[in-house]
């Protein structure tokens, strides 16, 4: 059983989602608001039932880096290739962006303090009866 995870990101933007850090420390950038992106890439949950080829029985460094090697390769579908058939939360992509309003600001101009936009490919969960069987 494990996880798969692509890509892992969070930066900051600028008002047109355009990855810029932006230094809030400085006074022309205190009343700015704040965006933030965060991207999560292929993050699946998979059960493999019938799995021979486990990193802790490889003896030698050429060993691991087969089987290493082996969860590296993703199908089109942002799958391992290696665990296609056997993904309990198949991967989804996730982009999520956040606007963060100065409280003072956001007050006076009557604007929302904070603005979060969730982006989901699809969620997707699926059981095997070998691995319902197993659990």
């Amino acid at each position: 059983m494990g996880i798969t995870l692509q890509a892992i990101d969070l930066y900051t933007t600028d008002e047109t989602w355009g990855k810029n850090f932006v230094d809030r420390t400085k006074e022309g950038n205190k009343k700015k608001a704040m965006f933030k992106i965060l991207v999560i890439k292929n993050f699946g949950v998979y059960y493999k039932t019938k799995e021979t080829s486990l990193i802790s029985q490889a003896r030698t460094d050429e060993e691991k880096a087969v089987v290493l090697d082996s969860y590296s390769h993703y199908d089109s579908d942002g799958r391992i290739m290696k665990q296609a058939d056997d993904y309990l939360v198949t991967p989804l992509t996730l982009d999520v962006q956040l606007t963060q309003n100065d409280p003072q600001v956001a007050l006076e101009q009557k604007k929302t303090l904070m603005n979060l936009y969730v982006g989901l490919n699809m969620f997707g969960i699926t059981v095997q009866k070998g691995q319902y069987d197993n659990v």
